[in-house]
């Protein structure tokens, strides 16, 4: 990846991540014969992918109906029905399959390579890049782009001076920098603020004190002040609640957990497939009184 950057470039994609790739490797089967620039600003590619799903990747879901599938995106769901008729998941496991890559389905719908290991999507990826001549760089970061009068795009980088790419494609990730949503708008793009998600909650309780690393495999999560719900495992760690049962309840009510601006009440119901837990206690300590709860469970979490 030591290659010296051009000053005139055909197609030049910004963000070395699994889209900036994807990116890549589908113009360079679209328009076959121009010459494609991949430029990352950090010193490895693919890093999220390869920590994906706990270091195995989750590739996509099992929903291959585009209306349903949209319907699972906190936001921009209209917007995404469109995209997701031309592109969706059956089509992702299509293209890895033609490329080797067997997927596989867990019981909540993830998919991941049969193999369990991040490295195989990364090694698919990089080998597909090379094979189209795909040239990367890293560390180059972009800090300023604005459209020539020629058409072109001038493309500023941190410490490389100014190139000029001929179409530029941004895939360059979060939009957490300000200097990045102020160049989307100086191009004509509007920026809705960009917020946290997929966040895990910090708690502060010495109920869970000493269960770090306890995992349950289906809870119910709810915020009863914006009536948010989700479900799914639940992992305790050592600064509080982790999983997707929580991740997926922070992605669903991010702009309410935002816009509070403080500490917030999340009910977790541990057992949701039992109706009645208290009468369900009595009953069992009624019945099983004299026996140690290690030998004698009434839930099995």
């Amino acid at each position: 990846m030591a290659h010296s950057l051009p000053h005139n470039i055909p197609i030049l994609i910004v963000g070395g991540g699994a889209s900036g790739y994807f990116a890549a490797l589908q113009a360079a089967e679209s328009v076959p014969g121009h010459q494609i620039h991949i430029v990352e600003k950090g010193s490895q590619v693919l890093t999220k992918v390869r920590i994906s799903g706990g270091g195995r990747c989750n590739v996509t879901h099992a929903c291959f109906e585009p209306r349903e599938l949209a319907s699972h995106y906190p936001r921009g769901q209209k917007e995404l029905l469109g995209p997701f008729h031309q592109w969706q998941s059956s089509d992702t496991v299509s293209w890895f399959m033609d490329r080797g890559i067997t997927l596989k389905t867990e019981p909540d719908g993830r998919m991941f390579p049969v193999t369990d290991l991040s490295s195989t999507i990364v090694d698919c990826l990089e080998n597909e890049a090379r094979s189209k001549g795909i040239v990367v760089h890293t560390q180059k970061e972009v800090v300023n782009l604005w459209p020539a009068d020629s058409g072109h795009w001038q493309v500023q980088f941190k410490d490389d001076g100014t190139i000029r790419a001929h179409q530029c494609l941004w895939a360059g990730g979060g939009m957490q920098s300000r200097q990045v949503i102020r160049m989307m708008e100086a191009i004509g793009h509007q920026v809705i603020p960009p917020i946290p998600s997929l966040f895990t909650f910090q708690v502060n309780d010495r109920l869970i004190e000493g269960l770090q690393g306890l995992s349950i495999e289906d809870v119910s999560s709810h915020l009863p002040w914006c009536d948010i719900r989700s479900h799914g495992p639940l992992l305790l760690t050592h600064w509080g609640l982790s999983g997707p049962a929580i991740l997926k309840l922070s992605s669903w009510a991010a702009r309410e957990i935002h816009d509070r601006e403080g500490p917030f009440h999340c009910h977790i119901h541990w057992i949701p497939w039992v109706r009645q837990p208290s009468e369900n206690l009595k009953h069992y300590a009624g019945t099983h009184g004299k026996k140690h709860v290690s030998n004698a469970v009434p839930f099995r979490l």
